[in-house]
């Protein structure tokens, strides 16, 4: 396969499987549906960004839909999820600090993307590699001796030798920071596979539920909030095999008990907002998803279930959606 037409990208093939060794498979071979949620305010978003990254491997569980690699069973639910943990641990995965003492603020979401590795720097159309270097060090020190530097002039004309940080290079920089959920000027929410269009309405309803009525966002990070960060990784590495049969830290349950308490939880969340706004009640939009979780399958199970030796992508598809 190809890769987009993009500049950034080049950067990007050479960067990043230095960082992590599937990183070339997340530029080709992954795909996902995101939902974006909005805040109100700094407190709100330190709310929702705070639970939704401590649900984010429970969302994993019930949309994986990746089970598959070269035609095969891979082993994994979610290949996809697989791949991001094999990327860049510097710009990816869980964030430790929305998980200690208060909650998260945009001081402490940005002074850890301050020292996130840079990939490059955009001058006078052309992208300047950093290197490796922080947008920490692009602020204090700014960044010399690179060697593309010989190729730009400063605003009177002359060869420039140094590049300072602006406002428009902190925007780039963000853009290419992926943690499992994302501050922006909203929350993107990043874990879960692409699915099929039955299941892509329960995402936004899911997270609409649990992030936009403040009890159901408390009652959704109580199921989390006890465990420690390396129970939170390892719950995020076992959905990657197990999805919903993963087992949930601490506890004899399993992760599809989790699922089932969020998806109620969202109901309660849809529900309220509905009667507040004096809208339809949305829950609807969880039913299908909710009816496979009731099963205890996730969309990687049903593919699995049909999937036979030699069987091509069109015609496992075709098995999904057309009478045996």
């Amino acid at each position: 396969l190809g890769f987009m037409p993009k500049r950034r990208y080049g950067v990007m093939r050479d960067y990043l499987p230095t960082r992590g060794a599937l990183a070339l498979h997340m530029m080709q071979a992954t795909s996902t549906v995101q939902a974006n949620l909005d805040f109100g305010s700094e407190r709100d978003m330190g709310w929702k960004l705070r639970a939704a990254m401590g649900v984010s491997s429970v969302v994993t569980a019930m949309f994986a839909n990746s089970p598959f690699q070269n035609g095969r069973p891979s082993g994994f639910k979610t290949f996809r999820a697989s791949v991001w943990r094999a990327t860049d641990p510097d710009r990816s995965g869980l964030l430790p600090f929305v998980f200690e003492g208060d909650l998260p603020t945009y001081e402490r979401y940005a002074r850890w993307a301050l020292d996130v590795p840079m990939f490059f720097v955009a001058r006078e159309g052309q992208l300047v590699r950093a290197h490796g270097r922080t947008f920490r060090d692009l602020w204090e020190r700014g960044f010399e001796g690179l060697p593309a530097l010989s190729s730009l002039s400063d605003a009177r004309g002359r060869p420039l030798s140094r590049l300072t940080a602006t406002m428009e290079d902190w925007e780039l920089h963000l853009s290419t920071l992926f943690p499992d959920v994302r501050l922006k000027t909203y929350l993107e929410t990043r874990t879960a596979d692409c699915v099929p269009p039955r299941y892509i309405p329960a995402l936004p309803a899911i997270w609409k539920g649990i992030l936009y009525d403040q009890g159901a966002t408390e009652a959704a990070w109580d199921l989390v909030k006890r465990w420690s960060m390396d129970e939170r990784w390892q719950h995020r590495d076992a959905v990657l095999e197990h999805a919903l049969a993963a087992p949930v830290p601490g506890s004899r349950g399993r992760t599809v008990d989790l699922a089932k308490e969020l998806l109620a939880i969202a109901r309660v969340g849809l529900a309220a907002q509905a009667a507040s706004a004096g809208h339809a009640d949305e829950s609807i939009y969880l039913d299908p998803i909710g009816e496979l979780v009731e099963r205890g399958m996730c969309p990687a199970d049903e593919l699995l279930a049909k999937w036979r030796p030699g069987m091509t992508g069109r015609d496992l598809i075709a098995s999904l959606v057309e009478p045996e």
